[in-house]
């Protein structure tokens, strides 16, 4: 009986681990993001980030949202989130606002219209 039990708790933990494997890769894109600028960040608040997005052909995407989560590496802040639509030439230009000095870790995604996506982690560190 006790066989049974792990046989059964066994295939339903490969087959729930394969559905959100299939989920995650439904959603990606091939897209190329890059940091062009932070804005030599800073502890004063306000700036923009300038974000590039092309294709895997290397074309420039203009119709992506581009939305920006900043984490602090320590634990105990909130997020600093942001969000751009509609670029020029593959760029985007994002407000920001740092919250802190100190290192942060940027995470940017860029979702097409179709709804795929894609995404990259920048480190960063704001000093004064």
């Amino acid at each position: 009986m006790k066989r049974v039990i792990f046989l059964v708790m066994l295939l339903l933990l490969m087959v729930g681990c394969r559905q959100s494997q299939q989920e995650g890769e439904a959603g990606t894109a091939e897209l190329t993001i890059e940091l062009m600028e932070p804005a030599a960040p800073t502890m004063s608040g306000d700036t923009e980030m300038v974000v590039r997005v092309t294709d895997a052909a290397g074309t420039a995407v203009d119709d992506a949202t581009i939305n920006i989560k900043g984490d602090m590496t320590h634990a105990g802040m909130m997020p600093v989130l942001a969000n751009a639509a509609g670029g020029s030439d593959g760029l985007y230009a994002v407000p920001f606002a740092w919250t802190m000095t100190g290192d942060w870790v940027v995470t940017v995604r860029a979702t097409l219209l179709d709804g795929t996506w894609s995404e990259q982690q920048f480190d960063l560190t704001v000093s004064e």
